[in-house]
């Protein structure tokens, strides 16, 4: 009787994980493509939300879009093995609290927008790069990069943004790098919140 109890739980386990493996992971574009629209989206309905609806309305299409922690990590480059694990966990609910919150701060106007993803092509590492744009109707576009990586989950999530040819992560990680020479963890923490505050002003 206890055989064929263990049998039904593997049979169970084998099917539960078969019927994951056969619901594909969206590719690079397409999870560009769906944020896109969910910021067109965001803008669209902006000025009838509040900044906490704006933060609603994108916290889920960015979590599912970037990869937080792995941002977060790269952006600490070699300093984050310096730093405890109590310390490391603050500051990755500060740096993606940020992040969340300056999505919802700067896309609160639409003018005509549109976004397009150009396509993707192979980077180092195994990653790939989305290009993509932002038409405006007056004005030159502006070139929009995604620098994807397959996650533990096997989904693609992007790791780096590359706005003009300016990558945001490089920035972020020589004024983190100052500030962690110059004060420490918590200092960048408290200013990573600082931040945030200012953006809900």
């Amino acid at each position: 009787m206890r055989l064929l109890h263990v049998r039904a739980i593997a049979i169970a386990m084998l099917a539960f994980c078969c019927a994951s493996a056969s619901v594909p992971a969206l590719e690079p574009v397409a999870v560009i493509t769906e944020f896109n629209t969910a910021l067109v989206d965001l803008m669209r309905t902006a000025k009838g939300l509040t900044f906490d609806q704006r933060v609603e309305r994108i916290e889920g299409p960015v979590t599912n879009t970037f990869d937080l922690r792995a941002l977060a990590l790269i952006a600490l480059g070699s300093h984050a093995r310096k730093q405890t694990e109590t310390d490391i966990s603050r500051y990755l609910d500060a740096f993606s609290t940020l992040v969340v919150n300056t999505y919802a701060a700067r896309f609160t106007d639409f003018g005509g927008e549109s976004f397009v993803v150009d396509g993707q092509r192979p980077a180092r590492r195994g990653r790939m790069l989305v290009t993509s744009r932002i038409v405006r109707p007056a004005g030159a576009d502006v070139r929009l990069n995604y620098l994807l990586q397959l996650t533990d989950n096997s989904e693609w999530r992007v790791v780096n943004v590359v706005a003009e040819g300016v990558s945001e992560i490089a920035i972020r990680r020589a004024e983190y790098d100052a500030l962690l020479r110059r004060a420490g963890i918590a200092e960048l923490i408290d200013a990573l919140v600082e931040q945030t505050r200012h953006l809900r002003e």
